[in-house]
């Protein structure tokens, strides 16, 4: 089957997505290639598995950055500066899309102040902490792009990449050549380094290289920004690493809903959208985990809006149903899942849910969500995860099973299919 077979045996809305990903058929082996960081995290999973079933072979996706002739991204390359390793920077990641606000602002002025090269006074060490989603690879690369317009060399790298370059040179016993590219750089930008530090102890000469990496852009003149999930003390490094990075180190938390209007705006602005206030009101209200979370929102809806669908209340109340759940907690354990509804639907933290307090709506929510949805799970199980006794699950169940908040996430769950 070539690509329009494929995409002819897809119903209306997959092929839509599909229409622009790059098909390589092979033999026993199809790889799809997107542009789209939403087509690879949220259509590419489901996807390929229907592919799978129409044609009877493998299929793989990947996700790849792609510069046009025009942009001013690859004069800048040629003109000014080097990027070294194994990425590029990403074109779509600039100063000018980045949302600032109470949940980022201090680590972006910690940037700005690091790349003050006539201060020596500054730590010339940066670590920019926080949860999956919520920036820390668009500052870092809004960084890499202020660095090539000074006419800077920078090195970019994540965990994985950083490995595999290790790796690379010490087969060939060339680290010193790797050592020679790292001096030639000015700054290093290393992107996602907890999956480093959860390899390094089976692999510890390549944390010895990030020790020496990191003695390296710490010398006079130089600059090094690291991304974590986490703080950098809970990094598995040891303490020599771990209390280089936590020199200077600022946290990025969950964007509030000012900066989530803001988010939301600027990506319908940028796809010529327009979308009624209270709809954006709505959404930022409800999809207050991470900018990622807002993204797929918006790509849902401009896809709607190509498929002449109308937007109304409902279909919004849709995207968010669709979005409120993790899909790891959606396959997984659907207590978990109820957890996620509640804290999205209520506009909470997840430490806001667990706390033990005589009367806390969102706990007696899903306790008693959990009891009336999934009968089958024993009451030991539901009183267990949500530090209770079974005589309160009980109770809640029966007290609460027709309130609003119930019946409310009960809809949601059951329409996506228990």
């Amino acid at each position: 089957m070539n690509k329009k077979e494929i995409l002819s045996n897809l119903d209306a809305r997959d092929a839509n997505f599909m229409k622009d990903v790059e098909f390589d058929i092979k033999e026993d082996s199809i790889t799809l290639t997107t542009y789209d960081s939403f087509v690879k995290d949220y259509i590419f999973p489901n996807i390929t598995q229907k592919i799978k079933e129409l044609t009877g072979k493998q299929v793989f996706g990947k996700l790849e950055i792609r510069l046009e002739e025009n942009q001013d991204s690859i004069s800048l390359f040629n003109r000014f500066g080097i990027v070294m390793g194994n990425m590029d920077l990403d074109p779509s990641l600039t100063k000018e899309r980045l949302v600032i606000g109470d949940f980022n602002k201090r680590a972006v002025a910690a940037k700005d102040n690091l790349l003050d090269w006539h201060n020596d006074r500054i730590k010339n060490i940066l670590t920019i902490w926080g949860g999956t989603g919520l920036g820390k690879t668009h500052i870092l690369h809004t960084a890499g792009w202020d660095v090539i317009k000074q006419k800077k060399n920078i090195y970019l790298a994540d965990s994985n990449r950083f490995i595999d370059e290790v790796l690379k040179y010490s087969k060939e016993k060339k680290l010193d050549s790797m050592h020679s590219i790292w001096n030639d750089c000015t700054m290093i930008l290393f992107d996602d380094l907890q999956g480093l530090s959860e390899k390094a102890k089976k692999i510890p000469f390549v944390e010895s290289e990030l020790f020496n990496a990191i003695q390296i852009f710490t010398q006079p003149k130089k600059r090094c920004i690291f991304a974590c999930d986490r703080n950098p003390l809970a990094l598995q490094f040891d303490d020599r690493i771990n209390y280089r990075l936590a020199e200077n180190a600022i946290e990025i938390t969950r964007p509030d809903k000012d900066a989530r209007m803001e988010i939301l705006r600027k990506l319908f602005g940028e796809r010529s959208r327009e979308i009624k206030k209270e709809y954006i009101d709505l959404l930022a209200e409800k999809l207050n985990q991470n900018v990622r979370q807002l993204m797929g929102a918006v790509n849902s809806i401009n896809i709607q809006m190509e498929l002449g669908s109308p937007i109304d209340e409902q279909t919004i109340t849709v995207v968010i149903a669709s979005l409120a759940v993790s899909p790891r907690a959606h396959k997984t354990d659907p207590l978990e899942r109820i957890v996620n509804h509640v804290i999205m639907n209520m506009g909470i933290e997840r430490n806001e849910l667990f706390e033990k307090r005589s009367r806390n709506p969102a706990r007696i929510t899903a306790i008693a969500v959990a009891r009336l949805l999934y009968p089958k799970i024993e009451v030991d199980t539901i009183a267990k995860f949500f530090n209770t006794s079974r005589k309160s699950v009980y109770e809640i169940a029966e007290r609460e099973a027709k309130t609003d908040s119930v019946v409310s996430i009960m809809s949601l769950i059951m329409a996506e299919g228990r």
